[in-house]
């Protein structure tokens, strides 16, 4: 894998569509990352995902605005 994430890193998402922050690679691969995802209610929510489907949230939120 060519990218690497720290704690608290802001990233994106590719399929799903959303931003979240990171949290860490998956103890037995890094293959999967555990990201906290919040929603437009402030509710967050912490999900194991596909690691190389995550990409850095700033070329991202450039794009948007």
């Amino acid at each position: 894998m060519d990218k690497r994430f720290n704690t608290g890193d802001e990233v994106y998402h590719t399929r799903l569509k959303r931003f979240g922050k990171f949290i860490k690679y998956h103890p037995l691969s890094d293959d999967e990352a555990y990201v906290e995802f919040t929603d437009d209610y402030g509710y967050s929510d912490d999900k194991c995902v596909t690691a190389w489907l995550l990409e850095d949230a700033h070329k991202y939120k450039e794009n948007t605005n």
